[in-house]
């Protein structure tokens, strides 16, 4: 003895409505309870509908692109009373879909987390300079770039500087322009990274370090420079004698 049921989507959880993008099998075929009938697909996650009877296939009431929601007629079954006492219940297949839904998205959006943080550097510190001005923006947003990869450029009435990224990983955002007065501290650039970029790239407190130490010996050469400016003396050739012209 056989009869023919309709098989209804299961509870899809949270998710309001879904496409389907796949149909699994066709009119005529025998399936499992187990054997999956389509592929139901949200923003985040793809999922297998299963039959949830043994049976033979009459009908699938969905097609590629329609859209679905829970509780929405799919199939048409002919089932035996065999496959009725083998078969999941329906209230399981909820059970089942609803629980691989919940995994695939937690698992979709853990991952994205994981992937890739947005961190805002600021500017290190600039030594004794306390105001300098952008001369130059050397990256763009969308830019993958290093940790020693320059992002703007400071000069001060003696001395110009590169500012490195301190981080690696894809600038989102330059926070200055050039022409923008700049001091230790202020925000300059919004960048993306992994967590791979985090263990790898230097730390802020180094890359304070660096452009504190350049700053040091630029100033250092200058009062060099001045120094030296500042001893040049004039000698005049001694007496000659009677000799007028030499």
């Amino acid at each position: 003895m056989s009869l023919i049921e309709t098989i209804k989507l299961p509870d899809l959880g949270e998710v309001e409505e879904v496409e389907v993008i796949e149909i699994s099998v066709e009119p005529g075929k025998k399936v499992s309870a187990d054997d999956s009938i389509l592929v139901l697909e949200t923003d985040k996650a793809a999922m297998e509908i299963p039959a949830s009877k043994d049976g033979v296939v009459k009908s699938i009431l969905l097609n590629v692109g329609d859209k679905a929601e829970t509780g929405m007629p799919f199939l048409e079954i002919e089932t035996s009373d065999e496959g009725l006492n083998e078969s999941k219940s329906i209230v399981e297949a909820d059970e089942d879909v609803k629980q691989e839904v919940g995994v695939t998205e937690s698992n979709e959006e853990i991952a994205e987390q994981a992937k890739s943080q947005l961190e805002t550097i600021k500017l290190p510190d600039l030594g004794e300079v306390e105001e300098v001005e952008v001369i130059e923006i050397s990256v763009e947003p969308g830019q993958k770039v290093s940790a020693d990869d320059s992002i703007l450029v400071l000069e001060t009435d003696k001395a110009a500087m590169e500012i490195p990224a301190s981080k690696d990983g894809v600038v989102k955002s330059i926070l200055l322009n050039v022409g923008d007065k700049a001091e230790t501290g202020m925000p300059f650039l919004e960048i993306e990274i992994s967590d791979e970029g985090v263990s790898e790239s230097e730390s802020i407190e180094e890359a304070d370090e660096d452009v504190k130490q350049e700053f040091e010996e630029t100033k250092s050469n200058e009062e060099t420079i001045e120094q030296a400016k500042s001893q040049l003396e004039t000698i005049k050739l001694p007496d000659l004698g009677e000799v007028e012209e030499v």
